[in-house]
């Protein structure tokens, strides 16, 4: 290179050459392949101090190659953390763990711009060896995220609101057929047994007619609250359609498995909605089962549904199991 620094001959898994697209104008100088990246670039020695960084690296970061060169990149310079806010620039470093293994690596973190905002970029450490194949430093080369990282976001909102209800931000029907699968294979996997709340809150044509859908969309809000916040760690709330309501738990028995639903039956009947002056009690009709051998989810639901009809029948607010 023209300012003295050294670039190795092997880049990890790749040599500089196939860095350029082929044609009949080949840099043949590897300082001015590595200046016309678009992607920042920078190599550090066994020591982790930094030997070069090209212009992309300085517009990406902020850092100007003076303020850099020559420092070690576990100085916390460009102070790398992931997603969970977890430091890189330790022991958990990927040029640190390229050049300890030789492997590449390739992650998306967030790096202190040097104004102090955070940017989202998708980092890539290779190992630099020599010609006997030691490992005498590593490479990384770091672009720009905030198009693809807005991209995944935009596709993971998309994913939640097809397995969410948009009306009370529970999970939906087709989170349901998801999670049933999941317990049904459980349980013939290793014996691992579950039940099914159904529920419905009752009157609530009553309270449509009488109030107004505004009340009865509250009614089914608070109803929501109510279920994810009585529910255990493990449990699963479903809003099933309408004014019903399906919870998913793991029990061993239907004793159990009653005692969760009347527990949830009282917090429910604590809970009111206003219309207007007026306060309406909420209450819930619940029928409930234990999955058993031979089960599939649509028999599982049918034996629920089964129950909540009983139970709608002998007065509604009760339980009844099947």
């Amino acid at each position: 290179m023209a300012d003295g620094r050294v670039v190795p001959s092997v880049v990890g898994p790749f040599s500089v050459e196939e860095a350029v697209e082929q044609g009949t104008e080949m840099p043949v100088d590897p300082a001015a392949v590595l200046a016309a990246l678009n992607d920042g670039v920078y190599l550090v020695d066994r020591d982790r101090r930094i030997t070069y960084w090209n212009l992309a690296a300085s517009e990406i970061s902020g850092f100007p190659a003076c303020e850099v060169v020559g420092s070690r990149c576990a100085d916390g310079i460009l102070n790398h953390v992931d997603a969970s806010g977890r430091q890189l620039c330790g022991e958990h470093c990927p040029l640190q763990l390229t050049m300890q293994d030789g492997r590449s690596r390739t992650v998306q973190v967030f790096l202190h711009h040097k104004s102090g905002r955070l940017r989202p970029v998708q980092v890539t450490s290779v190992a630099l060896v020599d010609d006997d194949g030691r490992i005498v430093g590593a490479a990384e080369t770091f672009r720009d995220d905030s198009a693809h990282r807005a991209d995944r976001e935009r596709a993971a909102h998309l994913e939640r609101l097809s397995l969410q209800d948009p009306l009370t931000g529970l999970a939906n029907r087709r989170y349901l057929e998801t999670c049933l699968a999941t317990r049904f294979g459980r349980l013939a996997a290793d014996g691992s047994r579950f039940g099914v709340l159904m529920l419905d809150l009752d009157h609530f044509k009553r309270v449509n007619d009488s109030h107004g859908h505004e009340t009865g969309d509250e009614a089914l809000r608070t109803l929501a609250r109510t279920l994810e916040l009585g529910v255990r760690p493990g449990d699963s709330v479903v809003r099933f359609g309408g004014e019903e309501f399906v919870v998913v738990t793991p029990v061993d028995d239907a004793d159990r498995l009653v005692a969760v639903a009347e527990r949830l039956r009282e917090l429910v009947r604590g809970t009111s909605v206003r219309a207007g002056e007026v306060k309406l009690t909420v209450t819930v009709s619940i029928g409930v089962t234990m999955a058993r051998p031979g089960d599939d989810a649509t028999t599982l639901l049918e034996r629920a549904d089964s129950g909540l009809l009983s139970a709608k029948r002998a007065g509604r607010d009760r339980v009844v199991l099947v």
